[in-house]
């Protein structure tokens, strides 16, 4: 928490306790606690790093927001006064918190989530010359091509293509050809909006920057599966962005569309039902109409909170969950596949002691 080469030992101590001594504890307004069903995990939304907390220590850190060390420690008969101090120690050398003598100062952060744009993800998926030749005229947040043939020609088509789709970022998925990779990145570095080129059924699997262009190279295949699971801790992401879609909005869903080889619009590639086509668009009618008029919108508002299982989850609000919700109830929804965490036990499908949840007979619905 402070450099104390300048202190001795003696004062170096003296000064933690006089910090110690301010009667309140609290967390920068960055660094967010999250209460799951076997843990908590405090969310630092800055530095984008979590810290694993017991569900007894987010309940005093709650408890914190507006009462003194001295208050909470009454409130539980004195029976975990030491673990306080350390938690609470480590936590502020740890850059979580901090001791003060007025938390009315530091007020809390705004979760408040929006984006100007009415579709934040659109994917294409190898329809280029039926993009090029329908009447879309769409701008979005981010866009991602995905190429399966003639890279090269794709590439050198990104002007045109910008021209029907404005965005502000662009990822493109290409297949591996070492001949044509130098060439292929030639013609997308002078195109400064390419944020990621991934590679796919490459060699080997590899992540390299150049430039401004982070390059992914996989030795996977591009692939979609109809409510396939794929969370996996690997692809946790913590930033303000995400926290504050996810109180609101489903984190996949929310603001997408889709289409693919035959210009057909859906809400994702993993959803099997059609919105319509873009032959469909003209002068009159752009793809947000035919979104408008679909009951896929819905899908863009269904939060983890309001989904069984994953309301219990200490990762809702870093997953991005690709698994269609299915109504469960008229206050639920849930997933017809299991996650491959089972946040009931806190074990992952690959670690001992893992178990499905129906297996466990444990009512969520309260």
């Amino acid at each position: 928490m402070f450099l104390a080469k300048n202190f001795t030992k003696q004062q170096y101590y003296h000064l933690i306790s006089q910090i110690m001594n301010k009667p309140y504890f609290k967390l920068f307004s960055n660094c967010l606690p999250v209460k799951g069903y076997t843990q908590s995990i405090i969310y630092d939304l800055q530095f984008g790093r979590i810290e694993y907390i017991p569900n007894l220590l987010f309940d005093i850190l709650k408890h914190l927001t507006n009462k003194t060390v001295v208050e909470i420690k009454n409130f539980y008969e004195q029976e975990y006064n030491e673990g306080i101090d350390n938690y609470l120690k480590h936590l502020a050398d740890s850059g979580f918190g901090f001791y003060t003598d007025s938390p009315k100062m530091f007020p809390d952060i705004d979760l408040t989530w929006d984006n100007p744009f009415e579709i934040t993800n659109l994917v294409i998926d190898n329809c280029f010359d039926l993009i090029l030749g329908s009447k879309l005229n769409v701008s979005v947040d981010d866009l991602t091509l995905i190429i399966r043939k003639n890279a090269e020609e794709v590439c050198y088509k990104l002007e045109s293509i910008n021209e029907k789709i404005r965005s502000r970022s662009l990822q493109i998925f290409l297949p591996y050809h070492e001949s044509l990779l130098d060439i292929i990145f030639d013609s997308l570095s002078s195109f400064n909006k390419v944020k990621q080129l991934v590679i796919y059924e490459a060699p080997e699997h590899s992540v390299n920057q150049k430039g401004a262009i982070q390059i992914i190279s996989t030795k996977n295949k591009i692939e979609f599966a109809h409510n396939r699971n794929n969370v996996h801790p690997n692809y946790f992401t913590q930033n303000i962005t995400l926290f504050t879609e996810a109180q609101n909005y489903h984190t996949y869903f929310n603001r997408k569309a889709f289409i693919d080889m035959n210009g057909n619009i859906k809400l994702s590639p993993e959803h099997v039902d059609l919105i319509g086509n873009i032959n469909e668009l003209n002068a009159n009618i752009d793809i947000m109409d035919i979104i408008k008029k679909s009951n896929f919108k819905v899908l863009w508002n269904i939060k983890k909170d309001d989904t069984l299982v994953c309301k219990d989850c200490e990762f809702r609000y870093m997953c991005i969950d690709t698994r269609i919700p299915i109504k469960f109830s008229d206050r639920f929804w849930s997933h017809k596949v299991d996650c491959n965490y089972n946040p009931l036990l806190g074990k992952w499908k690959w670690e001992d002691g893992y178990k499905n949840v129906a297996d466990l007979s444990i009512d969520l619905t309260d």
